[in-house]
């Protein structure tokens, strides 16, 4: 028994030695493939939650100033809700976010001042919040699901969905961006995917790839098998699905009931006004919006009645999609009107 006890021992050894060595030779070879670090999107990181897929860092850099603990571009804000606290939560992408606008500048924090400035007028003790869940490049999914994950725990009275033609895709847009990028293999591909967006069927695997040689050993025997299809068969026309806005404007409506929230959906044009038809996206979701009894804000009448030229609300002329300061006033004012119109916000207890 002592005897293959001596060789089960020596064997166990020499294996955990023989690993080590291949471990150091995969490693000075630099043949393994690098798990994807998504600092090109800084400050990206890559979430667990797949419906999300990546959001910013807590803390990190932004126009004028910094993010906040849980990586929006607002203001840290406390979970307590005071009686007279009235808070508005926005979602949407980059348009929301405000790209290339400074902390402070975007319409979420515009419209914030001037409601707390009519509150101040009127004498009143309440206080608005309105709270940027914007992150660009998010869609409809990626936007109901932050509402859930980060935005219902602050008890908002008010939710307005900033709503992009393009807003009814099943991934988001950098994701598509990561898909298609041509600097990575199939193999690294397939990895990143499985090791960040499969997080919950990956978690036990997910110790071993300090090693690189475990990392080298499962991308090849994965890339015999499927390791293409990621790649190959997920393609954005593929996902573009017609329901996408209805399902998720009715699941808005139903946490909107549970959690006692009014919804608004927001439409944000492309500002080249007359120069292509208004893609159908809007109609449709001006349609679902309706049925499903939500106030519909459609911007484009703003614009045009502010000036006929829309370059005036462009930082570049050839990015039609983001506004620059003055258009985030313009989008600030135009919600702050259609609220006071509607009779959703108050200035007196």
């Amino acid at each position: 028994m002592r005897v293959v006890r001596s060789k089960l021992s020596v064997c166990i050894f020499s294996c955990f030695i023989g690993l080590l060595l291949c471990e150091g030779i995969v490693r000075y070879l630099k043949i393994a493939p690098a798990i994807f670090d998504y600092k090109i999107f800084e400050p990206m990181v890559f979430v667990e939650n797949p419906r999300i897929c990546y959001k910013m860092k807590p803390y990190g850099e932004c126009e004028g100033g910094m993010l906040n603990s849980e990586g929006f571009k607002d203001k840290n804000r406390p979970l307590y809700k005071d009686n007279d606290t009235i808070r508005i939560i926005m979602l949407g992408d980059s348009i929301t976010k405000g790209s290339g606008i400074n902390l402070g500048a975007t319409f979420s924090d515009l419209l914030e001042k001037n409601l707390n400035l009519k509150l101040k007028v009127a004498g009143s003790n309440l206080k608005y919040e309105v709270m940027n869940f914007g992150v660009g490049g998010y869609n409809i999914v990626s936007e109901v699901e932050v509402l859930k994950v980060y935005g219902l725990k602050y008890k908002p009275d008010i939710v307005i969905l900033n709503y992009f033609w393009n807003d009814n895709e099943e991934y988001s847009y950098n994701y598509w961006w990561f898909m298609e990028n041509s600097d990575l293999s199939a193999s690294e591909k397939n990895l990143i995917y499985q090791y960040y967006l499969k997080s919950n069927k990956f978690r036990l695997r997910r110790l071993l790839f300090a090693s690189h040689l475990f990392r080298l050993g499962w991308v090849y025997a994965n890339q015999l098998s499927h390791g293409q299809d990621i790649v190959n068969k997920v393609r954005m026309g593929d996902t573009y699905k017609e329901d996408i806005v209805s399902g998720k404007l009715s699941e808005l409506k139903e946490l909107g009931q549970r959690n006692n929230f009014i919804t608004i959906v927001c439409l944000h044009p492309v500002l080249d006004y007359d120069r292509r038809e208004p893609h159908p996206n809007y109609s449709r979701t001006k349609n679902v919006s309706k049925r499903l009894g939500f106030m519909c804000i459609d911007l484009i009448d703003y614009y045009k009645s502010k000036s006929p030229d829309p370059k005036i609300f462009l930082e570049d002329a050839e990015d039609r999609i983001h506004p620059n300061e003055a258009g985030h006033l313009l989008i600030a004012n135009s919600i702050l009107y259609e609220l006071e119109k509607s009779r959703l916000v108050k200035f007196n207890e």
